[in-house]
This record gives structure tokens, sequence and C-alpha cells, in this order.
């Protein structure tokens, strides 16, 4: 028969027989893997199944189903049509916040930040806001996803809802489902994960409940199902949520299917990637890498999805309003997720296995936090549905918490579980038969596949039943991971998880933890078991915790066991004191026995110590644990006295156990150590201290207990101590010292014991009622005291010496300790000071007490004590080599002597401490090489610093000694340290201060005298000039002392005007040193100075003894005086003395700056000029205040009242300014005092001036002074100079000047000398100033004036006084304009000045007035000639002899020290010779015109400069001519050797230090380069020949402009001269004090050097091996010189005149400066030749470049000749380009015109002498 055929397409069968094959082949697979799982589970041993049971209930991953696709949701901006109506950069940030691209979100979410920000302060534009809701909620969930743009996105809708408050409520109902749900989803958990702020505004803008919502809230509780929905779906399947917001591209497949775009196009690549095999192995990897990049970022998305679902979750059980009927109001979807099993899987952390799929949790530390989060939330809030899942919650939680092992998620687990067991204790029973059940299952299935045929499946309820009930046994799988729990040290969070023991333990039952010993045994085994790792945690307080922990659960089992069982309480007794007694073995004394490892590594982290401990804790190891312990031991003796007692049993029996084993080793661990190599001894010393903390907390009941065993430890300790110190010594005697050490520790330890017990409080009674335990300690401390010591530290034998003193009554065994104590610490002592010192100190911190009997004792002198201590050490300190701990012991003896020190010991220690501090500041303050001297002040200023308080301040000031050590304690604090610096003597200032304010302090009514004690002395070193304390220093001692005054605006009594003497006595010292001879030099600058002969000048002086700063003790009153007056000017006005002593200093200082050594009485070498000029400043601004106050109150009566009282005698002693006048007056008159005549001219000067005085007032005082004439001259000159300028216009004084030419012209010549100069003084101070426009003489007076003059000059007499020449040329100034008509006079005047100048001589200082009144009147001689025609030809006629007479005189200038006499005739002698003549500059002046190079004055220096100028343009233009003229004859040309010693000497640097010389050796070198100028190329080729061969520019030129100009210091920025123009300086506008003078000279010398010798400095570049150098110059030079030498080169072509001879119609030249180059073009027969001639930007470093442009009618070989010729006529002989292409023109033209050329060099002009081939090649040299 034939086979029936299927009607369906070969297709369709095709694709049925598919499907039906697949799903065979799922049924077989189905069945093999169920009989696998079978086999497995009948195959596992019982520990696998104990395993599985912990690893149950994880239920299989939540797979949802499938959901309809979801429409394709349009932009709101193209479905409303927004894209049209909304403006138009508006709609493109839009619709940028929907593009894929992360970066270009981010920038559209700023930029709508932006417009949000403005539409803020624009109202118009909120509407916009309003209609841009659905386009922003519509992106709202791609933007919260992209985690890195959720802050920033959070932040944007918080500013829409301040501008649209009720955005979710009106705009959010309008989209669709699931876009709700993800816009609620997504803002609830983004703001939840991030600020608070953000969630803050999530919750105002959402509402629970309608009656409860405003308009702008969300009614939540209608999208709960789709908020449900969410949080479901995030939490279990994440990415349906993801392809929700972010939907897959869909591509369609050819069978129908659709795939996602990505994923069919990865697969499809990957396929064509197998296919390649290996040629596409790369690319095979590349794939890998990037599917597995793709699923870590899957993975990471999935993990924050199910974080913020379980957050959102949490966040709604919470918040949720729960139902007041029924007690719960969640929604039936809530309910379904919060009972899926999957969701509590989150909770759990076990490991899948091929069995079990892996759990939410696994992994994942911040899942499983946030379940926990979670089920507190629930069990809080809804507890009836955690009942109603309690086997689920059960499993999970009971299964998973006691193995979690991460502390974060431990912090959020104990909440919830406390809150679970305690509501649900009955979970234990659960878990137990849930596992019971487990264990069953594979037994069941065994059945069940057995009688399969059977059909009994009815019976495995049954089964398991009754395995349930017959059940072995044994705890619950919980409980004993509860157990492992507490072994491990609760996961590495034992503080929270001992905790919660006894909570957990409270809800145990009795099925699984029964009331048994062996069950109490295996708990405790376990809460002890982690003790070894915590005894070294860095946990805080852990040990106190666990110790808390073991007797708080031991006494919550004692009470529950003896509550259920009363039979059992004796056993339950002991369990409970067995435990306290681990706890003080194990837990306190453990942790003292801890033994730490010398291995740093191993140590805990830094600041924690063992057992929790913080670095720099007071509280002792122990001693918080004790205190636990001893609060627990109360609470047990309160619930049974009897258990109290056995507890307390077991802390005796453990603690004597220490004393009674070996070493204080504990003897549990006794045999442990012995095999150890190292034994460590127990911590004896800490025992007490934990002792006395148990003690605290011990209850009244116990206090007779642990007095007793105070006293058993401490007969034990001290007696065993006694008789091992005697083992001790004679065992180190024989022992090595490594047996020597181990014995000394062993007794240090049990030493250390003895001193704790000693301390304790508790044992004062014991040592007064044990008799045995005081002698005891009475044969320790009399016999021992030296191995004590040895032992011991400082601060534990005081302790032990000062206890014992207080609590041992009785005086023998006392006496006899303190005699053995004072052996072991005086100086003959066998210890070391190293450890006497320390005990001393310690001993005497504190007073101790002795017996009265032993005091009494002491007073009388008995020999104990430590008196020959207190000798060594003051021994030391007199011969400073005491040390920081020695002087600290003599401190401490000397404050706290009892009951060490004798009263005489004490008295005689203090006065050498005395003596040496007062001698030692004397050194100090004394001797300028004292700063060693320093170091021994702060020992004695410790020691005083305890000691002298204890002085009464009458005994103080008993003695002379301790009264200069006052003075001497105010100078250290605060003299001393000023005088060496606050840094080097800061300690000793303030030791020195902090005793002088206490003594100050206590002083009371004799605070005067002890300040008066340190005025009277500071007085004394303000005039003691060897003192090393200068004013500065004194006045600024002083203040500082005043500032506790000035804050109390009380007036200081160390002012510095209390410090000075008297008015009186300063001018009593003035007036002692001012009666002197004043150097004639001065009447230079002043005309009161008179003129003396040789013979008339006395010796000079020796200077007085200064200070360091020169001053004298006269100058060191005056600036204190000046001081005062600048602080209160007003001061001034109390006594008019000070004003003519403030005067007369100025005036000593005035002269000291212009004329050194001319106050030599006043100041010595090393004064200051700066300082005297501030001298001068002050002390002109002071006398201007004083005169200024003191006149304003003059009325015009004044004036002729003054004169009048002056002129009689009769002065009133109120008017303060006569009287100062008339005292110096009265000076001037006895003593011819000049300083005083000086004094009263600036003085009167002032007061006319400040008084506003006219003409008329002036002259009363003009009368007054004629009448001085005879009897006081100079105070006549002085009173005439002070009047005059306001006189000038007047009739008396014009009378006055009459009369006196009068005199002068009938006197006798006898009486020249006399009456003849002094009128000559008088006549010449009344002349008005020279360009004033007052007549000094009529005519015809002053003819015969001078004719009377001449007459004298002319005479016989041959005594006339040598100042009379000068008076005479001084008169000659102010007639000379008068009688310039009269030119018979001026013969005579000419005859004067040539007399004078020959006679002129700089060696002699006196002359200066002479010569300078010489100069002045040949001066006014040369201006008058100018404007006198008859007069200048008498000038000419006569001028040479006399400037011939002043050239000598400069040229005979020295270098010597300058002085402001001599400065002004130097300028005036310069200024005369820049009259000289050409002619007079001879070549024998040029050596010494170069000598004045150097001279220090500049102005000489210029001058010089200029007449050398003048001589080297007359020499080159004479030499030029020379050179020409004789062709045959060999001409030596040189630079003058003169000018070549100038410039050889190096600078001194700084330039500032040495300005004239620096200065002078430029000079030098612009005067070489000057030789240049004009100078043909010959010539030029001979100086450049030269300065090679000596090497002046590279060796030395160079080095000088680069030091000038910090080239060579690559640290140091080059010197800036944009801003100036290099090719130009002005050598007479040249001042040194300019700071960049010298430099800006330098740099024109270098532009100058590149002008004229560019091949020298070319050729010492180019052999620079310093690159850095090298690069600094080339860097330099092309900067700011290569562009002006550039132009100076194109500017020569460029003028008319240079170029006239070279361009003519054959040649013609153009520049091209913008390239910097020059072409030549020679026109041949009308074809041009051309060159060009480039010069580079750094030129001349390197030389120009010549280049062949067009060669026409020459040969090749004569071309180059012609172009090399070119080339060094610049690079080599350094000419410039306008002589190279004239060069170039006669060789083209000389060619053409026939003339033969070199056959060596074929050039046709020499380029060495431009001549024709006439003679031997000089190119070629042959």
């Amino acid at each position: 028969m034939t086979a029936k055929t299927s009607s369906a397409s070969a297709g369709t069968r095709k694709k049925n027989q598919a499907k039906k094959a697949a799903k065979q082949g799922s049924n077989e697979q189905s069945s093999k893997s169920s009989q696998q799982s079978n086999s497995n589970n009948s195959g596992k041993t019982k520990k696998e199944k104990q395993a599985t049971k912990l690893k149950r209930g994880v239920p299989k991953p939540y797979t949802p189903p499938p959901k309809p696709p979801q429409p394709a949701v349009p932009d709101p901006l193209d479905a409303l049509g927004l894209a049209s109506s909304l403006p138009a950069e508006l709609v493109v940030v839009l619709r940028r916040l929907g593009k894929k691209d992360e970066i270009t979100r981010r920038r559209a979410l700023e930029e709508f930040d932006n417009w949000l920000e403005k539409a803020k302060n624009d109202e118009n534009e909120h509407w916009w806001v309003e209609v841009i809701g659905p386009v922003w909620l519509h992106h709202l969930p791609p933007l919260l996803f992209t985690s890195r743009l959720t802050p920033i996105t959070l932040q944007t809708h918080q500013t829409i809802l301040t501008l649209f408050p009720s955005l979710l409520s009106t705009t959010l109902p309008y989209l669709l489902e699931f876009q709700q749900r993800n816009v609620l989803g997504t803002l609830l958990s983004s703001s939840l994960q991030s600020s608070s702020v953000f969630l803050q505004t999530f919750i105002n803008s959402v509402s629970w409940s309608v009656n409860e919502s405003t308009e702008s809230q969300l009614e939540l509780n209608s999208y709960l199902g789709l908020l449900t929905e969410y949080l479901s779906s995030s939490i279990l399947d994440p990415s349906a949520i993801w392809e929700s917001v972010f939907p897959p591209v869909k591509i369609a497949s050819a069978g129908g299917q659709t795939k996602g775009g990505n994923q069919r196009a990865a697969q499809s690549y990957k396929g064509r990637i197998e296919q390649g095999g290996k040629n596409n192995a790369g690319k095979k990897e590349e794939l890998e890498e990037s599917e597995k990049v793709l699923e870590e970022e899957r993975v990471e998305r999935e993990l924050g999805l199910r974080i913020g679902g379980l957050v959102g979750l949490s966040w709604v059980l919470r918040e949720y309003p729960q139902s007041e009927e029924t007690g719960t109001s969640l929604s039936e979807d809530l309910v379904a997720l919060l009972s899926t099993p999957y969701l509590w899987s989150a909770l759990s952390n076990t490991t899948p296995t091929s069995e079990t799929s892996a759990p939410l949790g696994y992994g994942q530390t911040s899942i499983r936090k946030a379940a926990w989060d979670c089920l507190k939330a629930l069990l809080l809030r809804w507890p009836g549905i955690a009942k109603a899942n309690l086997e689920i919650l059960t499993g999970e939680i009971l299964g998973t918490c006691w193995n979690e092992s991460e502390v974060v998620v431990l912090s959020s687990v104990w909440d919830p579980l406390l809150l679970f067991l305690t509501k649900f204790p009955e979970a234990w029973t659960i878990e137990k038969t849930m596992n019971a059940e487990e264990d069953q299952i594979p037994a069941v299935q065994e059945t069940e596949q057995a009688n399969n045929d059977d059909g009994n499946q009815n019976d495995v309820e049954s089964k398991i039943e009754s395995s349930r009930c017959a059940s072995p046994e044994g705890g619950s799988p919980a409980y004993s991971a509860f157990l492992d729990f507490l072994r491990s040290g609760c996961r590495g969070a034992p503080v929270n998880g001992y905790l919660i023991l006894v909570v957990v333990l409270s809800t145990l039952p009795t099925e699984i933890f029964p009331l048994t010993e062996s069950s109490f045994d295996e708990l405790f085994q376990a809460i002890w078991a982690p003790l070894p790792s915590l005894l070294s945690s860095s946990i805080p307080q852990i040990i106190e915790t666990l110790l808390s922990t073991v007797l708080e659960t031991a006494t919550f089992l004692f009470t529950k066991q003896a509550r259920l069982s009363p039979d059992n309480v004796d056993s339950s007794r002991k369990f409970l004191a067995g435990q306290v007694g681990l706890c003080w073995d194990l837990g306190v004394l453990g942790l003292l026995r801890v033994r730490e490892s010398e291995d740093t590594s191993s140590r805990p982290r830094r600041g924690v110590l063992r057992g929790g401990r913080q670095a720099g804790e007071e509280i002792g190891l122990g001693v918080r644990e004790a205190r636990v312990l001893g609060t627990a031991l109360g609470k047990i003796v309160e619930i049974d006295p009897k258990a109290g007692e056995l507890g307390w049993s077991e802390i005796v029996s453990n603690t004597l156990g220490l004393l009674t084993g070996p070493s204080g080793t504990h003897a549990a661990e006794e045999e442990q150590r012995d095999d150890e190599e190292n034994e460590t001894l127990f911590p004896l010393a800490k025992l007490p201290s934990v002792l006395a903390a148990l003690r605290t907390k011990l209850p009244a009941e116990l206090e007779a207990s642990f007095i007793h065993l105070l006293g058993v430890v401490g007969r034990l300790t001290v007696g065993s101590l006694i008789q091992e110190f005697g083992d001790w010594e004679e065992e180190t005697k024989n022992g090595g010292e490594e047996e020597k050490e181990n014995q000394g520790a062993q007794l240090k330890n049990r030493t250390e014991l003895v001193l704790e017990l000693i301390a304790l409080e508790s044992l004062g009674a014991v040592l007064r009622e044990d008799e045995i335990f005081a002698r005891v300690v009475d044969a320790l401390l009399a016999n021992e005291t030296t191995a004590l010591f040895s032992l011991l530290p400082s601060s534990a034998s005081a302790r032990l010496y000062r206890v014992y003193f207080h609590w041992r009554a009785e005086k023998e065994p006392c006496e006899e300790s303190y005699h053995s104590l004072c052996d072991a610490l005086r100086s003959s002592s066998s210890l070391s000071k190293d450890v006497r010192f320390p005990i001393i100190l310690e001993l005497t911190a504190e007073f101790m007490g002795l017996p009265i009997e032993l005091a009494d004792g002491q007073e009388q002198g008995e020999p104990i004590g430590l008196d020959d201590v207190a000798n060594v050490l003051i021994e030391s300190l007199e011969k400073g080599n005491i040390d920081e701990e020695g002087a600290e012991v003599l401190a401490s003896l000397v404050v706290r002597p009892t009951p060490f020190l004798t009263p005489t010991s004490v008295r005689g220690a203090v006065e050498k401490v005395f003596l040496l501090l007062n001698t030692t500041v004397r050194t100090v303050l004394f001797d300028d090489s004292s700063l060693t001297r320093l170091s021994h002040l702060e020992p004695i200023l410790s020691l005083l610093k305890d000691s002298l308080p204890q002085q009464s301040i009458q005994d103080l000031l008993a003695s002379d000694l301790s009264r200069d050590l006052v003075v001497s304690l105010f100078d250290t604090g605060h003299f001393v340290p000023l005088l060496f610096g606050q840094g080097q003597a800061e300690d000793v200032k303030n030791s020195a201060r902090d005793i002088w304010k206490t003594l100050l302090g206590r002083a009371g009514d004799q605070e005067d005298e002890l300040i008066n004690l340190v005025m009277v002395e500071a007085r004394k070193k303000l005039e003691d000039t060897s003192s090393q304390i200068s004013v500065e220093i004194l006045w600024s001692g002083l203040n500082e002392a005043s500032v506790p005054y000035a804050a109390r605006s009380v007036l200081s009594p160390f002012d510095l005007f209390h410090l000075l003497p008297p008015a009186s006595t300063i001018v009593d010292q003035l007036n002692s040193i001012s009666v002197r001879q004043l150097p004639p030099a001065l009447a230079v600058i002043d005309p009161l100075v008179p003129q003396l002969s040789e013979d008339e000048i006395q010796p000079s002086v020796d200077r007085v003894p200064t200070d360091s700063a020169g001053f004298g003790s006269f100058a060191r009153l005056a600036t204190t005086l000046i001081a005062c007056f600048a602080a209160d000017r007003s001061l001034l006005r109390q006594d008019p003395s000070w004003l003519r002593i403030l005067t007369t200093f100025g005036i000593f200082a005035s002269d000291e700056v212009a004329l050194p050594r001319s106050s030599a009485h006043v100041f010595g070498e090393r004064v200051s000029k700066d300082v005297l000029g501030a001298i001068v400043l002050s002390t002109d601004s002071l006398r201007s205040y004083a005169l200024s106050s003191l006149s304003s109150s003059i009325e015009p009566v004044w004036y002729g009242a003054a004169t009048s009282a002056l002129t009689t005698g009769k002065i009133d002693s109120e008017d303060k300014l006569v009287f100062l006048l008339a005292g110096l007056l009265g000076v001037a008159k006895s003593e011819e005092d000049i300083y005083a005549a000086r004094v009263l001219r600036d003085l009167l000067a002032g007061v006319l001036f400040y008084s506003g005085a006219n003409a008329e007032d002036a002259e009363k005082w003009l009368m007054f002074g004629r009448t001085l004439q005879d009897k006081a001259p100079q105070s006549s000159v002085a009173i005439t100079l002070a009047t005059k300028d306001i006189c000038l216009e007047s009739t008396k004084l014009d009378r006055f000047q009459n009369e006196l030419a009068a005199d002068l012209t009938g006197l006798k010549a006898s009486a020249v000398n006399t009456k003849g100069l002094r009128a000559l003084r008088l006549l010449a101070a009344t002349a008005p100033p020279p360009e004033s426009s007052a007549i000094f003489l009529p005519e015809l007076r002053a003819t015969r004036l001078m004719q009377v003059l001449q007459e004298w000059m002319t005479g016989d007499e041959e005594d006339l006084s040598e100042e009379l020449d000068s008076r005479v040329a001084e008169m000659f100034l102010h007639l000379g304009p008068i009688v310039q008509n009269d030119l018979s006079r001026f013969e005579f005047v000419f005859d004067l000045l040539e007399a004078n100048l020959e006679a002129a001589s700089w060696d002699d200082p006196a002359s200066l007035p002479f010569l300078a009144h010489t100069l002045r009147l040949l001066a006014v001689v040369r201006d008058l000639a100018f404007a006198n025609k008859a007069l200048k030809e008498v000038w000419i006629k006569r001028k040479d002899a006399s400037l011939d007479l002043v050239f000598n005189l400069f040229l005979s200038e020295k270098a010597g020290e300058m002085s402001q006499p001599l400065s002004i005739c130097r300028g005036l002698v310069v200024d005369l010779v820049d009259q000289l003549s050409i002619n007079t500059l001879t070549p024998d002046r040029f050596g010494p015109l170069c000598l004045l190079l150097n001279d220090p004055s500049v102005d000489v220096q210029t001058t010089a400069h200029g007449l050398l100028k003048q001589m080297i343009e007359r020499t080159t233009a004479d030499l030029v001519v020379q050179v020409e003229v004789e062709t045959d004859n060999e001409i030596d040309i040189k630079l003058p050797k003169e000018l070549i010693e100038t410039v050889v000497t190096s600078l001194e640097l700084p330039v500032a230090d040495n300005p004239a010389k620096n200065f002078g050796i430029l000079l030098g070198w612009d005067l070489i380069f000057s030789h240049f100028n004009g100078a043909s190329l010959k010539i030029k080729s001979s100086y450049i020949e030269q300065l090679r061969n000596e090497e002046l520019v590279a060796a030395v030129f160079i080095p000088t402009i680069l030091t000038l100009l910090n080239v060579s210091e690559t640290k140091i920025q080059l010197f800036d001269l944009a801003p100036w123009a290099v090719d130009e300086f002005i050598i007479d506008l040249y001042d040194p004090e300019t700071p960049y003078a010298s430099a800006l000279f330098g740099a024109h010398l270098f532009y100058q050097a590149l002008i004229v010798a560019p091949s020298l400095i070319r050729n010492w570049w180019s052999d620079q091996k310093d690159r850095q150098l090298s690069m600094a110059v080339s860097t330099f030079t092309s900067r700011f010189f290569s562009p002006v030498v550039i132009d100076h080169e194109l500017s020569t072509l460029r003028d008319p005149d240079s170029m006239a001879d070279l361009q003519d119609g054959d040649l013609t030249v153009k520049i091209l400066p913008a390239v910097n180059e020059v072409n030549a073009s020679y026109v041949v027969d009308e074809q041009p030749m051309e060159i060009t001639v480039r010069l580079p930007s750094d030129y001349p470093l390197h030389g120009v470049e010549v280049r062949d442009v067009r060669r026409v009618g020459v040969d090749e070989r004569k071309w180059k000749a012609w172009l090399l010729a070119v080339q060094q006529v610049v690079t080599t002989r350094d000419g410039l380009v306008l002589d190279a292409l004239t060069l170039f023109k006669r060789n083209v033209s000389l060619h053409f015109a026939g003339v033969t050329d070199c056959a060596i060099c074929y050039s046709i002009i020499s380029v060495t002498d431009r001549t024709l081939p006439t003679r031997q090649c000089r190119t070629t040299l042959f």
C-alpha cells in the first residue's frame, strides 16, 4: 500500500520535524539531569549534606513572563508640534537631550540649565517651562540611567520644579503607562541614591493621599502599581527595565523572527571571523575582548538597577501609610513581590554550585546591605507580611547572617536580625525542622524511586513526619554557624557581635541550647577562641568589650539556670566563678602578658597599641578591663554572694600564682615557655595599677579581702626582692654579661612591682599596721639603695622614697633610710651622674617630708645632705662647663633645699651664682669676642629663675653684690638679646625677663628703687664708649621695658629722657670739646671758619675713644637726645640749652661729612656717612620745629628789646630765645669759640626767618653785630651773615659796607694783618650773593678799595699774612664786576691770579680756601670777558698763562681721600680746564691725562676723557696723512700704552663698591675705540692686529662687558636693553649713583667693538667652548645689537656723500633692508654684472655672505677671487660693506681698462692698502 502523503508543504514539514527533534532532545536531557541529580544527592556524605543545608533555599532565578512589545514613543517635540512653536535655540538643546553620545547630552543639559536660570529672572519665559514638561519627562529616564549625568539631571529637574511645581501631577498622567512607570521609578531610585536635597525635592512633589496632597503634588497611591512593577522588574529582571528605557533596534530575520540589530550584526561578524580561521585570530581576540567589556557593562548596569530597586522598596515600606483597622494596606502586587523567594536571596552570599543558581546577593556587597535595610523596614512596619513569609525569611536570615564576612554589610545586619529573632524566636525551631526535612529528602526520593511501580507516593509525607520525630539529638545548622561566628571573632566585627550575644541567647529554645555543662563549655570555648588575636587587635576597647560580654553572658546563664534548675546551683556557681577567673587570668593579666613582637611589621597600625589601646592614652593596660571585672563582680555579689566570693577567690589565686612562679611568669604557661629561647617576663609593675583599678569597682563586702591580698603581695615581693638583691650581686660578680643582663631584667621586674605596690594608697594602712611588711621595706631602703637606683627609673625611685617617708612614722628607720639615700646620691657615690641627677631632680620636685626631729638635726648643721653635690656643680658653673641637667639639679637643690642642703650651703651657693651672673654679663657687654660666654648665661638664669624669687627685695637691695645682680638681670633681658640678635639669645631673653617681671611684681613700694638702680647704670653705659651696647640697643631695650607702662597709659620710668644727665652737664661737656682749632679747609664751605697759615695750625689731635658705631661719649648723649626729642618734641621747649646742644651736634656731623677727622673729638673712624647724614637731617628738623615754635609768639618790639638786653647785659630768663643767644654770645666773646659763633648764626637766622622779620627788624641785629666788630669779631661776622639776606636793600647795610670800605682805605700798612684782615672778613660777609641785584659798593669806592688792596700786595711789607692773599682774591670776586671797565686794575688781577696759582698745591689742605678764592676769581674774570669786549682782549692775551697753571693743577691731582672742600676746588679746576685751547694739549700731557681716568671724581674723569678724545682726534688725523705720504717707510702704528695700562685692570664687583675705578676702565675702552674714528683701513688693521696679539678684546674687554650685562651669569636674568639706544651714550651725563649706568655704558662699548673690530668678537665667539655662554651671547647680540649694527652698515650706503664716488653710470647699488641685503650691479657693454652681499641676523657674529648673481666677461677663477676679496674686506679686515663694494668696483673697472691683475691672488686692487699690483702681494704674502 502506498504511504499517505501529507498535504503540508516541504518547508512546513521541515519546520515540524525540527520542533519534534528539539522536544525529544529536551526531554531526554531533562531525564538525564534528574537522574544525575538524584545520584549526586544520594552519594553525599554527612558533611556535604551539612553544607547543603546552609546553602539551601536559593530559588531559581526569576523568569518574568514575556510582555507585549511596547509601542514606539515619538519625541513630544514632533508629536505635540512643539518644535515649531518653541524658540529655535531651545529646540536644538532639547533634541540633543535624546542623543546617544554622553558628551552631547551633558552639554545639552548644561545649556538647558543655563536657559532655565535665565527663565527664572524673566516671568515671560515661565510658561515655556510648562510647555516643555512632556519633553523633559520623555528624556528623564535615559538621563537618570546614565550615572555620570545623574547629578546634573536631578539638579536640572529641581530647577524645573521651582518654576513649574506641578510638573508631575499635570504632565505625568498624559504619558504612556510604561513611561509613567519609568519616570517615577528612576526619579525615586536616583533621588534616594543621591543627595538628601534631591530626595526632599521628590518627596515634596508627591503625596500618598488625595486628601493630603496639593495641586502641585502627585497622588502616589494611584501609581503604586506602576511603581511596584518598576521596583519588581529592577530587582528581579533589570534587563527588562533597561530595554524599556533604551529599546534595542529590531531587524527582521529571514525566517520572520526579529533580532536586535546590534546582536545580529555581532553574530554575523562573529560567524565571519570563525570562518576565517587563523587569519582572523587577532580580530577574534578583539571580538572576545569587546564581548567581555559588554558583559561587564551589563553586570554593572544590572547591579545599579537592583540596588536602586531595593532602596526604593525600602523607602516604600517605610513611607507607605498603614491602615489602622487592618494593620496592612499594601497592594497585592507589592505583597506578591515581598513573598518572592528570589527577592530575599539578596540577603545571601552563598556560593552557587552545579545544583543551585547564584542568589541575588552573591558577591554583591551593596545588594546585600540594601536587602538587609529592606528587611529592617519590613519588620518595623509590616511584621504581618514577614510572619506570612516566615519560612522564606528564616531560611535566608539564619542561613546566611552568621556567615556574612563583610563588615560593611554586618553593620546593617544587627538591627534586622535582632528584630527578627525577638519577634519570631520560633524561627530557630523552624530552621531546625527545615534542615531535618532536607536531611530526609534524599531517603524519601530513594524510596519513591524503588517503589515507583507500586504507586506508594502517598507515604512520603508520613515518612517525613516520622523522620522529624526520630531526628537524632543535635543542634541546628544555624546554631552551629552561630558558634563558628563566635569562634571567628564575629567575622571581624566583634564589638557589635558581642553586644548582641545575650539577646541572641535569650531567643534560643532549650531544645537547641540546653542548659547543660557541655552546652556552656561549647559556647564559652567559642567565645574565648579569638582571644589571642584580640589581644593584639587594633580595635578600640575590644578586650573590655569581650570581658563585659563574657561576664554578662555567664551571669545571664547562671541566673537562668538557677531559676530553672535550682538543684544545680552549686555547679552553676563554680562555672560562674571559673569564668570570672578566666576573665582575670586571660583577659586582664593576659593583656599584660602578651609579648610584643620585635618585628615592627607585625605590630598594629601606628598610634594603636595592643588590646585596642590608642597611643598617648593615659589609662594603662588592663585598667579598664579590671574595672569591668570589678563592676561585674559587684553585680554577681548582689545576685549571689557565694558566687561572688568564689569569683574573688579565683582572682586571688591567679594573682598569687604570678608571685610564686619563677620570675613572675604565669604558672599555666611555664611548661610552654621552657622550650622558648627568650623568656618574656610578666610585667609585675603593671599588677598594682590593675589591682587598684579593680578595687575602685569592687563591692564593699570584698574590701577586707582586697587589703589582705595587698599585704600578702607586699610581704612576698619585698622579702624575695631583698634576697634576690644579694643573689644578684653575687652572681653578677662571677657570671658573664648575658647572665648579668638576664638576672637584672628579672630583678627589675620585681623591683617595679614593689614600687607600684607601695605607691598604692591602700598600702598606707598596711605599712603602718603590718610591722613585718614595714620592717621588710625598712631593710630594703636602708641596705639596697644603690641597687634600687641602678635598676629603676628615676621617677620610680623618687616615688618610692616619697611614699615611704610619707607613711613611715618612726624616726630611726626613716633616718637610716635617709642617710643611705644621701650616700648613694653624693658625688663620691659609685653611681654615675646620669643615674644620680635624675633622681635628685625627682626628689626635689616636691617637698619631701621627714620626721620633725630629723629636720631639726639638719638645721643644726649635721653632716647630712648633698652639700658636696651643690659645691661641685657651682664649680662647673663658674668654669662654664656645666651641662643642662647639672644646672637643673643645682637650681632644684637651691630652690627646694630641704632636706638636702644646709642653710649655710644655700647662702653660699646663691652668692656665688649672683657673682657669676654679674661677671658673665659684664664680660658679654664689654668684650666684643664674648659670644662664647653667651651660652654660660643660660644655666645661670635657669638657676636664678627658680631660686631668686625665694629672696626678699630687702635682701637684694642690702648688698652691692645683689644690687649688681638686679642690674645684670635687666641687662640680660633687654640689652644682651639685641647685642647678639634675637635668634641667638631668645631663651636667655625670656628667662631674664621672666625673673625681672617676678622681681617687679614682688617689689611693691620698692619698685622705684629697683628701677633707679637700672637707670643709673644705664646712664653710665650711655657715656661709656667701651661698652658693646650701642645707643640704638640702649634705646630699644629701654623702649621694650616701657611697653607694659604704655599699655596702662602710665609714664614709663624707663623713658629715654630719664636716661640723660641734666642739660647743664651736657653743656659743660660741650664747652670743653668745642674750644679747639678747626681745620682751615672748612673755610671753603663756611666763611666763619678761620683761614690759618701753616705756622698757626696746631698739631692734629687723636680721635676720642668711640664705641663700635664710631660715637664718642658726647655723640652717644646727643644721639639719645635726638631720639628723645623725636619721640616728644615738646621737651625741646623746656630748656633752650637743648637747642644749642642739638645745633652744635649737627655742625659736628656736617663737618665730619664734609671733611673726615674734622670732628675727631666727637666721632671715630668707624662712623658711617649715612648715619652722619641722618644726624644732620634730624638736628635740622628738630631745630626748625623748636625755632618755629619759639618764634611764633615774637612781637615786633622783641627785636629792639632783645638787642638792648644783649647790649646792656640785662637778660630776662623768661625770654628763652634771648637767654639762649646771650649764652652763645658769652661763650663766643670769652673763648672765641668758632662753634658758638656758627650756632649763633644758624639760630639767629632761624629766628628771623620763622618770626617773619622784615628789613627794619634785621637792621637792629645788624647794628648790634657792628658793635661787636672789635670785641667779638667772629660773633660780629656771624650776626652779619645771619641778617644779610634780609637787609640786602637796606640803607643801613649800604652805609655799613661803605664805612668798612672807607676804614680799609685809610688803614695803615702796619695794621693790615690785624684790623685789615678783620675788616676784610666783615666786609666780605656783607657782600651780596653773585646772583643778587643789590649793589655792593659804588664804583669809585670799589676802585679806590682795589687800589688800596693792590698797594698792600705790592708794598714793601714782607710779613704780610698768608691769609691776606686769599682775602684779597675773595674781595676781588665782589669788586671785579663793579670795576670791569677799569682795565688797568685787571692787569694786577691777572698778576695776582698767576702768583696765587703758582703757589697753589693739592698737598696742603690748609691752602684750599686760598685756592678756591683764586679759582673763583679766575672764573669771574672769564665770565666778565665774555660780556665785556675790552676786557675780552685782555683775557685772550693773559688767559693762556693762567689756564696753563690751572691745567698743571689738574694734571697734578692725586687720588686720595675725598672731602667736600677738595671736591669744590677740583670742580672749579675742571670747569676752567674746559676752556683750554687745543694747542695747550701737547703729546707729553697724554700720559698724565690717562692717569686721571682713575680719579675718584667723576667730573675729573669726564674732563680728562674729553681732553684725551680731542688729542686722539688730532693724532689720528695727523697719522692718516703721514701714512699716505710716507709710503716707503714703515710707521709704527700702536695704541698708546697708557691707555692699554688703564683697561687691563679688572672690574671690581659689585660695580657700586668702586664706581670711579670701573668708570675709568670703561672710559679707557671708549678712547681705544675712538682711535678707529677717521682712521684709514691700514691704521685700523694695525690697531686690530695689536688688540689681537695682546688678546685685549678676548681676554679683557669681552669678560668685562659680559660681567656688566650679566650675560655670563646663566642663573641671572640678562640686562634688558630694549628701552635703550645702544648706539648712543652721552658721557657727560654719566651718574655713578644710577644703578644701571655702568651697564649701559658697557653696552655702548660693546656696540662700538662690533662696529670697529667685529672680527675679534667673531673669533672669540666661534672659539668659545662653553655652549651655554655661546648661546647666551648669540641671543643677546642678535636681539639688542645686530639690528643696530646692520642699520649702521646700511646707513652708510644711504649717505649721498659716501655713495658719490661709488655710484656712477656703470655701478648701481640697491639696498634691501627687509632681508638685510645689498645688491651691486656693474654694467659692461649693456650687460649687468651682479653680486649680492647679505648680512645675517646675528651679524657680525656670523660674517657676511657674498653671492654670485651674474658673471659677465670674466673667467670663473678671477670672478671667485674678486668675490673672496669682497668678503675678506668685511670679514677679516673689519671694513664696511661700502669699502667692499668700492673694492669690487675698482677691480671690475680696472680689469676692463686693461690693468693686469696679480698673478697670485688675481686681485687688481690690494685688499690691504687698496693699491695696484706694483709690489709684493700682501694677500698671499708672496
